[in-house]
């Protein structure tokens, strides 16, 4: 990508298959095919006022609901009302916000504006402390084939930095916040619990010291569950000479949905703060720190609140917890933690969780380059607007074995569905399909790329996406 700025966004595809990128100083680029993408070749679109000039920027669809809070993302996906999008910037400090993106037609600038309902969310948010910087996200695939979003920043902690933990980007409806959880695959670097207790009381002012080995504490993962308690109480963890501590109150609000308390994690060097967002419903708050030699990650709320800090620790530093009322932990325990290091050969034989390019369609396999519908004809995919289909022997003969089955849905977006020349969300669109309307399809196909499903009109005029082109969370027949 010749004669940019620097720090390009990852690139984003629209609906008609131009793909872009914002950089550093607000201007946005397109290309406009994928084969123009692998050659590089970019022309500039134009500077967008949307997009605030800062690092690191980056640009993405919605991402997937937090685990446990799917009801409320649903919901209000159905109503249609969600963001769309996330920006991203790094400006003394990584920060992001939330928001409806209008991409607009080929070669002209989008619009990114706060959505009607949601114009809290387009606030700038701090992703985490100053300890935390220049964060870049991509997607990849989960341990069960789905994808996710996963975010990795600069922590610069002496003596020369380091790489944050990878994070799972998730949106919780119900707080109306963007969640960050540590990876799962870093449970697979825990050793046998070295502390693991439930049901522990704390008395009020009366700190708890954790019984461990000798240096265990300066690599290890400590987590808790903590059941709220019904009076204000400062709740805090000491490692070594650091702390994090949770300043809880109970809401003063019976009607909200949610309530802010604030978090601390300070060591002799640093002391930061954030805003951890409880929801009325919620009754425990859990506390998950990565402790590693020279800092340390603190996830609040699976990731609600996150503080990435500075800490002195040695062979000789321990864990404690105190909380200056009454308190019940329902389970606290400490893991030590393996090295992330591993080999090229032990990553070969690890198992994939990319789907196979063998694509399963009705009862046969085709490759994925190739649709075999059910009534015998094919489609091979090409470089020309519209596919090539061709009817085979067996469907010539008439054999019964082939017959389609007929199946009706109805178009149940609020707006019209485009008819596609082929089933690929860049396709030209040939025409429409009403709101309301409900029509045949006698063959579908799922896309093996991302697994987008595409219906085809038992009257031959086309194909009709499952869900919008442009949401891929959004049904729309």
């Amino acid at each position: 990508m010749e004669n940019t700025q620097r720090d390009p966004s990852s690139p984003w595809k629209t609906a008609s298959g131009e793909w872009r990128f914002r950089s550093y100083d607000s201007k946005v680029y397109g290309a406009a095919s994928d084969a123009d993408v692998v050659a590089g070749k970019w022309y500039l679109i134009g500077q967008s006022p949307d997009f605030r000039t800062c690092e690191c920027p980056s640009f993405y669809p919605l991402p997937a609901a937090t685990p446990g809070f799917e009801a409320a993302y649903q919901q209000a996906a159905v109503q249609g009302a969600l963001p769309t999008h996330v920006h991203k910037t790094s400006c003394g400090g990584d920060w992001w916000q939330l928001g409806t993106y209008e991409e607009g037609a080929p070669k002209t600038l989008g619009h990114f504006h706060s959505t009607p309902g949601w114009e809290d969310v387009f606030v700038q948010k701090r992703i985490d402390t100053d300890s935390f910087y220049a964060s870049k996200d991509n997607e990849y695939p989960a341990k069960n084939g789905e994808k996710r979003r996963i975010n990795w920043g600069w922590a610069m902690v002496p003596p020369g930095s380091a790489q944050s933990l990878p994070r799972v980007i998730t949106f919780n409806a119900a707080a109306r916040c963007l969640e960050q959880a540590p990876i799962e695959e870093l449970e697979s670097l825990r050793g046998p619990a070295a502390f693991s207790q439930t049901g522990v009381k704390l008395a009020a002012g009366l700190p708890m010291y954790l019984n461990l080995a000798l240096g265990l504490a300066k690599q290890s993962e400590f987590v808790a569950t903590i059941e709220l308690p019904m009076e204000p109480a400062s709740i805090r963890v000491s490692i070594g000479v650091s702390n994090c501590t949770i300043d809880y109150a109970p809401s003063a609000n019976s009607a909200a949905a949610f309530y802010e308390v604030p978090v601390t994690c300070a060591s002799n060097t640093q002391n930061f703060t954030q805003s951890l967002r409880l929801l009325a419903s919620e009754k425990t708050l859990e506390i998950r720190i990565f402790i590693d030699w020279t800092f340390m990650e603190a996830f609040f709320q699976k990731g609600r609140a996150t503080l990435t800090f500075h800490g002195a620790l040695d062979d000789l530093t321990g864990i404690s917890v105190a909380s200056s009322a009454a308190a019940t932990v329902q389970s606290m325990s400490v893991y030590p933690m393996k090295s992330i290091w591993t080999s090229p050969e032990e990553i070969r034989k690890m198992p994939r969780v990319y789907p196979s390019p063998h694509v399963a369609f009705r009862s046969s396999t085709v490759l994925a380059p190739t649709l075999r519908c059910s009534d015998g004809d094919v489609w091979i995919r090409s470089q020309e607007p519209a596919p090539k289909r061709r009817r085979t022997a067996s469907a010539k003969a008439g054999a019964k074995a082939g017959a389609p089955q007929v199946r009706r849905f109805t178009v149940v977006s609020s707006n019209k569905v485009g008819l596609l020349g082929k089933p690929d969300i860049s396709a030209e669109v040939n025409g429409y399909i009403q709101t309301g309307v409900t029509f045949e399809v006698s063959d579908e196909w799922e896309d093996p790329r991302d697994q987008r499903r595409f219906f085809y009109l038992s009257d031959g005029r086309g194909w009709v996406p499952e869900c919008s082109r442009k949401d891929p969370s959004k049904t729309v027949i």
